[in-house]
């Protein structure tokens, strides 16, 4: 009696540590960070799409008013988990104002941001968008006396420069991109 081979792919190691290591990537806690942080993205660039369209077709203004429901709903979500991960009430005693004043400059900047959709292109307010992430690095070293990770500021260059990039390649060749 003769054996039939029968062809099964044969997967190298490399292509089996390459799979096992995306699943722990997609297991890890950076790719939820990496998961929410688009997420975030994704709002803040829908809420200038809808105070865009409030403005063009029902001739509605509202940026105050988009802001305030924005930072309601990163309150309900964020709160209880600061709360929970960090002693709230001695962090709140020390810097109370230094979170005031970060909260106030942060409210203006996304009221800026989502005011500024109504007067020109998405493409430029999504690039000017983008400094916040250096600005935020910044402020927090300078006004909570926050320490990052070389990572932190090497993702921070990385995803500006590449948005830039592409703000740039967008505006010399136009006829890519329709508006």
């Amino acid at each position: 009696m003769s054996r039939v081979n029968i062809c099964i792919p044969v997967y190298s190691k490399f292509t089996t540590n390459s799979i096992g290591l995306l699943l722990l990537f997609f297991k890890s806690k950076y790719f939820l960070y990496l998961l929410m942080s688009q997420l975030l993205s994704v709002s803040l660039f829908g809420s200038g799409v809808i105070s865009d369209l409030l403005v063009i077709k029902h001739h509605l203004n509202i940026p105050c008013l988009q802001s305030f429901l924005v930072y309601s709903t990163l309150l309900v979500i964020f709160l209880p988990i600061f709360i929970y991960k960090y002693k709230f009430i001695t962090i709140f005693r020390e810097k109370w104002w230094k979170f005031f004043i970060i909260a106030i400059l942060d409210f203006e900047a996304t009221y800026l941001i989502i005011k500024a959709y109504t007067l020109t292109n998405f493409t430029t307010i999504q690039f000017i968008d983008c400094l916040a992430v250096p600005f935020a690095l910044l402020f927090s070293i300078l006004i909570l006396k926050r320490k990052f990770y070389l990572f932190h500021y090497v993702g921070s260059f990385f995803f500006n420069y590449w948005s830039g990039f592409f703000d740039l390649f967008k505006h010399k060749f136009r006829f890519f991109f329709v508006e």
